[in-house]
């Protein structure tokens, strides 16, 4: 009797015993929870490095604050993100009034990867490349104990398995056949509803990690479609910025003509004046003075005709300079139209450009 006591008591002991250790093994968090979730966050980090990257290597404080606002949703657990250059400076920050500021904490400098434990808080340093040249550095600082809890047993736990020896002992002592119960109570459902309990939690964890690679790759694919734009962005403000030299040339060879129109008509007003007094000389001369004989007149009509030979150069010069005069005139009028086409080329770029900013 007391010996089916005492075996009836030890079974009960690891029993209970046993659903304690197993209900320990069963809880979320611990070190290796905590590991898993630095990791992850490492991950995101070093794929938020390389879509912010661009604007840390021109110091883009708006650009980099943009994309940590796109990207806020898939850090909630996060405590802090801060984008800062080589020299410290603050790029962006879930605080923004410390955008410009510097950073207090500690560098990455040149560790590929920084993992700092400050009591409950874990502070991941990332650098940012651009090839093999650092540019900057991002810092995620995460609350350990939103992950974390402690394993072991307390002195409760003890204290009912201690207790479950006690009144199965007491049980046993009045049961004949104790090892029959005993094995009994062993095949009873509780054990196997925490067998199936850690069943379910390895199950969830498969579950949230093949949830997290699904996450990795639809960032992936958010990478390459913001890369894309980037790419089309910089062709469009490229051809902008072709356009605007073309403009500026266009302009000058403008100036350049109007110039040229000024000098002529200046020219223009010289031949015509030029044209005037020799026409009021032959007039004040055939006035003034009188024909007396035919060899006078025969040298009046020689010296009229030499006169009238000057004026017809005179009228071709004008003629000449009115004709480059009116194609100047024609080439100025073609450059100018060519001008509005082209700015009306750029209005249209630039309102393309503020659409895909919003769409982005």
């Amino acid at each position: 009797m007391i010996k089916n006591g005492i075996i009836f008591g030890l079974l009960g002991f690891i029993v209970v015993f046993g659903i304690l250790f197993l209900k320990e093994l069963t809880k979320e968090g611990g070190n290796d929870i905590a590991e898993m979730v630095t990791n992850d966050y490492i991950t995101r980090g070093k794929f938020f490095s390389f879509i912010v990257r661009e604007y840390v290597e021109m110091e883009d404080e708006i650009g980099s604050s943009a994309v940590l606002n796109m990207l806020k949703e898939n850090f909630k657990g996060a405590k802090n993100i801060t984008v800062i250059t080589n020299d410290g400076t603050i790029l962006a920050d879930f605080d923004s009034t410390k955008v410009l500021e510097k950073f207090k904490g500690t560098m990455v400098g040149n560790k590929e990867i920084q993992k700092v434990q400050e009591g409950k808080n874990m502070y991941i340093g990332i650098p940012v490349k651009s090839g093999d040249k650092k540019i900057g550095e991002i810092h995620i600082a995460l609350d350990m104990e939103k992950f974390e809890k402690k394993k072991g047993f307390d002195t409760k736990k003890i204290i009912y398995a201690v207790a479950s020896f006690l009144i199965f002992f007491i049980a046993g002592l009045f049961i004949k056949g104790g090892k029959k119960e005993v094995a009994q109570v062993i095949d009873t459902s509780s054990l196997t509803a925490e067998v199936e309990n850690l069943k379910q939690v390895i199950s969830n964890l498969k579950k949230e990690e093949e949830g997290t690679i699904k996450i990795i790759e639809d960032k992936k694919k958010e990478i390459e479609t913001i890369e894309k734009e980037i790419i089309t962005k910089k062709k469009e403000l490229e051809n902008i910025n072709a356009e605007f030299s073309n403009i500026s040339e266009k302009r000058k060879e403008i100036e350049n003509l109007k110039s040229e129109l000024a000098s002529l008509e200046v020219k223009l007003e010289d031949k015509r004046s030029e044209l005037e007094n020799l026409e009021k000389n032959i007039k004040e001369m055939k006035e003034k003075v009188p024909v007396e004989n035919e060899e006078e007149a025969l040298l009046g009509n020689l010296i009229g005709n030499n006169i009238d030979a000057r004026l017809e150069e005179k009228k071709k010069q004008e003629v000449e300079l009115t004709q480059r005069i009116v194609a100047k005139r024609r080439e100025e009028i073609t450059i100018s139209a060519r001008i509005e086409a082209k700015k009306k080329e750029l209005m249209e770029l630039e309102k393309k450009i503020e659409s895909l900013k919003k769409q982005a």
